[in-house]
């Protein structure tokens, strides 16, 4: 969701000759209380699933969602940790979060998965210990090694096409596949075809410890651990190209020329870089200070600062102190573009260049170390009230908030139809909520900052349902198939919805707004869109075949 305030360009950053730098310790935050809901690819609750958070590789708190798919994870540090929902038969998801919840319940849905096992073999046929296994497809890649006798084992993989890759030295094999029909898979690592050599000249011995050779391929998949891998002790490298990539060295303290190279499995010729030490003074991390500014009389408090390159990795984080001071350690050069976030609670940065995602505020600057960033914030407002229709309330139901641009927030109702939505920038919206047997509510919500605003009063909007299944020229169900929905009725303007088939090729759409709909299969060629009338409180039937 996107929002500009605009203020005096001058206010974004104010220059501070500064003698001292304030040590700023890092602050502990109180715990908070995550709690959510858990949904199949239909839409129906998932009881049992268990839920939990880890910082790191160490689990600090569990729990299991109840016969609703609701879960409440207590004592959950407010700092940043990772979410992870598994539950038999789904694929396990993990979402990285951190700061406390704009809003009350947030839905969780699960993808249907089985289990993935395989063995890796040499060109006779013989195991191959240690390899690295890397399975991945769109919304999913996980990477495990080969054991003594050459399996491997992966909990649950999407119903769906992807890519089993195997390496191990300058051996890359390679499977497609599509679950659950192949739910057992051998690679065969055939003596190395496509190597490319890479050779790196003029850097000193003691530099090669630190320096890294990096594959960058359009699935980021071409090698384990994102595409790194590091120089011999002779200051070369063997790759396995399996596609046109970009390689590059990465070398503390030094420069390369050229900066990059292109590879591609076509030519044989070795990729020479010739390495130059960087000129005096900062080569590995830039120190960034910075101050967050709030309005008069509104003290913050220890807040959480993300710093993301403009490829959105996180590359640091600080925490506030008392001032609303903060110090960055960033692998950032001086007049590198970074952008700087704060969780959306109470506050959003004020700036012509601020941006509302992935609930928090963002803006867009320039690394200047000798410079103060100040980011001024001001309040947020938020929502609350009950999702009600005719003489009953809507439990669970799904909270859609729109701005005057059509971007979109989502979260949840709890079991009494109850919501609280925090962290909302003022303005204008529409909030439409749709219940778990497909009503659909509508009203229009105006937030200001420093404010609550309860909703009392909903227009319903006649809807119904659209259910569907997938299945291929043979007639058979095919799950992990992505689907498209849209609505033609232009008064109301196109509503999209994306589903997913479950392992029985089944999707399902609660909520559709009365009116004709088309369906289709999202990157399948040579097939025509489905339609289908949706009526006030209908089941609409639609059957998708894939061609041949």
């Amino acid at each position: 969701m996107c929002r500009r305030v605009p203020i005096e360009p001058k206010m974004l950053r104010t220059l501070i000759l500064a003698a001292v730098v304030l040590p700023l310790a890092a602050q502990d935050a109180a715990p908070i209380t995550i709690q959510g809901r858990i949904l199949d690819m239909l839409g129906d609750p998932v009881p049992v699933a268990q839920v939990s958070a880890a910082v790191g590789d160490r689990i600090v708190t569990r729990t299991a969602s109840d016969a609703d798919g609701v879960f409440v994870l207590s004592r959950v540090p407010a700092t940043g940790f990772e979410l992870r929902i598994a539950a038999a038969g789904k694929v396990e998801r993990r979402e990285r979060l951190a700061g406390h919840p704009k809003q009350r319940l947030r839905v969780f849905q699960l993808e249907d998965g089985n289990p993935l096992h395989g063995v890796v073999l040499d060109a006779d046929g013989a195991p191959v210990a240690g390899a690295d296994v890397v399975v991945f497809t769109r919304g999913f890649s996980t990477e495990v090694r080969a054991a003594a006798d050459g399996s491997w084992s992966v909990a649950s993989a999407p119903l769906r096409s992807a890519i089993v890759r195997a390496y191990a030295g300058s051996r890359c094999g390679e499977r497609t596949l599509r679950l659950p029909t192949d739910a057992r898979v051998e690679v065969v690592l055939p003596e190395p075809k496509h190597l490319r050599t890479v050779r790196v000249h003029g850097l000193p011995a003691a530099a090669l410890a630190n320096t890294q050779v990096e594959t960058i391929s359009a699935d980021l998949a071409l090698r384990p651990r994102r595409g790194v891998q590091p120089l011999a002790a002779d200051s070369s490298a063997e790759l396995v190209v399996q596609e046109t990539c970009v390689v590059r060295i990465i070398a503390p303290g030094f420069t390369t020329d050229p900066p990059g190279l292109i590879a591609d499995r076509t030519a044989a010729v070795p990729l020479e870089f010739t390495a130059r030490p960087m000129p005096a003074g900062p080569t590995q991390r830039t120190l960034v200070r910075g101050r967050l500014l709030p309005p008069r009389g509104h003290p913050i408090g220890p807040t959480r600062i993300v710093a993301q390159d403009l490829r959105e990795i996180q590359v640091g984080v600080a925490i506030t102190d008392a001032d609303g001071r903060f110090l960055l350690s960033l692998p950032l050069a001086t007049g590198e573009r970074l952008r700087l976030g704060i969780d959306l609670v109470d506050f959003q940065i004020v700036s012509d260049e601020t941006r509302v995602q992935h609930g928090r505020s963002w803006v867009d600057l320039e690394v200047r170390p000798s410079d103060e960033i100040v980011l001024e914030l001001e309040p947020t407002g938020g929502l609350r009230g009950t999702v009600a229709a005719r003489d009953r309330n809507l439990r669970f139901a799904t909270l859609l908030l729109t701005d005057d641009e059509g971007s979109t927030d989502q979260s949840l109702a709890d079991g009494m139809g109850n919501f609280e939505w925090l962290g909302v920038p003022a303005g204008e919206y529409e909030l439409t909520a749709i219940g778990s047997d497909g009503h659909v509510l509508t009203t229009k919500a105006k937030v200001a900052a420093k404010t609550i605003e309860t909703i009392t009063t909903w227009r319903p909007v006649p809807a119904g349902t659209i259910e569907g299944c997938v299945r291929d020229a043979d007639g058979r169900p095919r799950p992990g198939v992505d689907v498209q929905l849209w609505y033609l009725d232009d008064e109301l303007g196109n509503r999209l919805r994306h589903l997913v088939s479950d392992r029985d090729g089944r999707f399902r759409c609660r909520g559709a707004m009365a009116g004709e709909w088309r369906a289709s299969r999202v990157g399948v060629r040579k097939a025509e869109p489905v339609s289908c009338q949706v009526t006030d409180g209908g089941i609409a039937e639609l059957r998708l075949d894939l061609p041949r």
